[in-house]
């Protein structure tokens, strides 16, 4: 999830600033990787800082179904690096989408967000 640095929340209906589990997609490994970029990059599990430079990446660890057991060596990196470098950091076989697929995934995610307010 993305925040600015007073702990505001970035529009969350309209641009994929966070992701929960069942909303992103496990590299072969088991981990998951995110990729937080102004500019899409074509990765499925992209945060989208809405123009923002400096921001605030939390991650929460919540939800976990009872009895798992979350490895005490669970690691979370990150690394800072210009757009074109990207292809050669990320893992192999890592889910990407065109452009049409993300303007799928973005109406999608806006129409979900849309059922929490409605009356029932």
């Amino acid at each position: 999830m993305l925040q600015d640095y007073w702990y505001v929340t970035i529009d969350y209906a309209r641009h994929q600033s966070s992701l929960n589990s069942s909303q992103s997609v496990a590299d072969a490994d088991g981990s998951t990787t995110y990729v937080v970029s102004i500019k899409d990059p074509g990765v499925y599990n992209w945060l989208d800082p809405a123009g923002l430079h400096e921001l605030l990446v939390m991650h929460r660890w919540q939800g976990l179904p009872r009895g798992v057991q979350v490895d005490p060596g669970a690691l979370i990196e990150s690394r800072k690096l210009k757009l074109k470098d990207l292809p050669s950091v990320l893992p192999k076989g890592i889910k990407m989408v065109t452009p049409d697929e993300r303007r799928r995934q973005l109406d999608e995610r806006y129409r979900s967000f849309l059922g929490r307010w409605v009356d029932r």
